[in-house]
């Protein structure tokens, strides 16, 4: 009867588990990626949009309350790398890490900016 038990309890604990090994070959990386902050003064929108040939560009918009808008946007080369995304600016390198829960995917980088996906479609920035 222990045995039963022993092999019964065992099984429970094994199926209930949820599988933390998250298969990253079946994130589709490509498409738009985005992060808002907002204040009192500001609104501040820092977007990543990840091209299919390893191109993208990075923007970053701020809307001022008073309607200003500054915005700049530049090109990089990305490289995937199990969960570590390499990004290419000229020389420089800056790493952004994919970080996955149970509900969700989304891009973390070095100073903690959480990233969502918005969008697959990225056609209108190329």
């Amino acid at each position: 009867m222990k045995r039963i038990f022993f092999i019964l309890f065992i099984s429970i604990v094994t199926f209930s588990c949820s599988n933390e090994n998250y298969d990253l070959q079946s994130v589709e990386l490509t498409g738009v990626w985005e992060q808002i902050d907002s204040d009192a003064n500001s609104t501040k929108v820092y977007r990543l949009v990840f091209g299919s040939d390893q191109t993208g560009l990075k923007i970053y918009t701020i809307t001022n309350d008073t309607g200003e808008v500054n915005s700049s946007a530049s090109a990089f080369n990305w490289e995937l790398n199990d969960t570590v995304i390499t990004l290419s600016e000229n020389e420089i390198s800056k790493k952004i890490y994919v970080i996955n829960t149970e509900e969700n995917v989304f891009l973390m980088t070095e100073d903690n900016l959480r990233m969502d996906k918005i969008s697959d479609d990225y056609s209108q920035y190329y």
